[in-house]
């Protein structure tokens, strides 16, 4: 019996290595099946995708929804470990699905160009809408409806709302429109001449300051480019903080070539500042433009002329006496009495200038020229009448040559170089790539129209 326990234990040994054999051969078997990951590529089915493909996986999944068989017909079941499971459409379906192991080796796609052909039964959902256009190029950069229109958009759009008609709203539009495209193309012009008046090394060193800048707002701002950016855009300033430096960047830019090519040639005389004083003489010497509140009573009413005095004396308002019905001179305007302009003395004139002539009577004249803003006096006589009389405005302050310099100089040297670099940007556009302005202009016109009025108030 021990002998045959032997006999028994070494043919159970002898029996593995056979049956390891017969896995592995099996597994071998497996393997080499067509459509597995043994076989080649050109095994492979090429696979041809329309619009109906799609459309029918819908319908199929409808069906399986409405309680039919969800297994399409001729689908073959499970045919073990490792085994590709083919799965086919009902007819008139040309297409294959294949399993992950055939698809590590990949899968035969061709794609053609061509016009895409819309299935017949495609219905659209909404009506179409423009995303975004290009109206032109400045230089190579193209001009696209929704950067245009962003700065502008809240404006138009409240324009829209609030304008009588569309006359109104065209105005506004048409000189948004126009003062935005020129400013799009001046800029691009001194970009673009900047950039190619740099050195490599000033364009390399140029680059680096720029970045710097961008560390300085990072680190202002706790060292966090989240809290750098957040406060960007709180600020409307830019989206990102690769944005902000991107629009400094073009910012340094045009001021250098301004710098550069405008500003080192504005140079305004003292000459040009005194001929502009004396041409503006008036404006810096305002004329005399006095004011006075007048209350005219009877010469007989002596208690009222007490009354009148008294009152005065004792602080009451001149103006709230002078529009008492018992005022004899305009007493609903308060007494108010503005007299003609009084001539300025020119600069450089040896006359005396003439006295000045504020009432026809003499008497109150004469107390009018020497009463200072704020006086009163009175009671004045006029025949049969009593008249007081006060000061309500005095010429204003007069302005030196020495004093007005400064501010002359300003406006002289501004107006200057805005004029040198409208002629410098007008030769730069002479030698630049830019579309018809007027055509771009018209075009964003229209679109202002589409994109704000018609929403809001219909068709014109």
């Amino acid at each position: 019996m021990a002998h045959d326990s032997r006999m028994a234990h070494s043919q159970h040994q002898a029996s593995l290595p056979r049956a390891i054999l017969l896995v592995f051969l099996a597994g071998s078997a497996i393997l080499t099946l067509p459509g597995c990951g043994g076989s080649s590529k050109s095994s492979n089915p090429r696979t041809n995708l329309s619009a109906q493909d799609f459309a029918g996986d819908e319908q199929a999944a409808q069906n399986g929804a409405s309680g039919g068989n969800s297994q399409p017909s001729g689908t073959s079941g499970s045919s073990g470990a490792g085994s590709t499971t083919a799965n086919t459409r009902p007819s008139g379906y040309n297409i294959t699905r294949t399993g992950p192991v055939a698809a590590r080796e990949g899968i035969d796609v061709v794609s053609t160009p061509g016009i895409p052909v819309a299935s017949p039964t495609a219905t659209s959902v909404e009506t179409p809408v423009l995303i975004d256009a290009k109206v032109g190029d400045v230089n190579g950069r193209p001009i696209f409806i929704s950067d245009f229109f962003q700065t502008m958009d809240a404006r138009l759009k409240n324009e829209a709302r609030t304008a009588e008609n569309i006359d109104a709203f065209a105005k506004v539009a048409s000189e948004e429109i126009v003062r935005k495209l020129k400013d799009i193309i001046d800029d691009e012009l001194l970009q673009a001449e900047a950039r190619a008046n740099l050195t490599a090394e000033e364009r390399q060193g140029f680059r680096y300051w720029i970045q710097s800048l961008q560390s300085d707002f990072v680190s202002r701002n706790y060292r966090s480019r989240t809290m750098a950016e957040q406060r960007l855009s709180e600020a409307q300033e830019a989206v990102s903080l690769e944005d902000w430096t991107k629009k400094r960047e073009e910012k340094e830019l045009i001021l250098y070539q301004l710098r550069s090519q405008v500003f080192k040639n504005v140079h305004i005389p003292f000459r040009e500042i005194e001929l502009y004083y004396n041409q503006k003489y008036d404006e810096f010497n305002p004329t005399v433009e006095r004011k006075f509140r007048v209350i005219s009573v009877s010469a007989t009413d002596v208690a009222l002329i007490e009354q009148v005095t008294t009152e005065l004396q004792g602080g009451t308002d001149f103006a709230e006496i002078a529009s008492r019905s018992s005022n004899l001179f305009r007493a609903k305007e308060g007494g108010l009495y503005t007299p003609p302009k009084q001539e300025a003395p020119k600069p450089g004139a040896t006359e005396p200038p003439p006295a000045p002539k504020y009432f026809q009577i003499p008497a109150i004249n004469d107390a009018a020229a020497r009463l200072r803003a704020g006086e009163w006096t009175g009671p004045i006589p006029n025949g049969s009448s009593v008249s007081f009389l006060k000061l309500e405005e005095s010429q204003k302050a007069s302005t030196t040559l020495y004093d007005a310099q400064y501010t002359i100089e300003r406006t002289l040297r501004s107006d200057k170089a805005q004029q040198l670099m409208q002629k410098y940007i007008g030769d730069l556009l002479k030698r630049a790539s830019v579309d018809d302005v007027d055509k771009m202009s018209h075009r964003l016109f229209e679109i202002s129209i589409e994109r704000y009025w018609i929403p809001q108030r219909g068709m014109p």
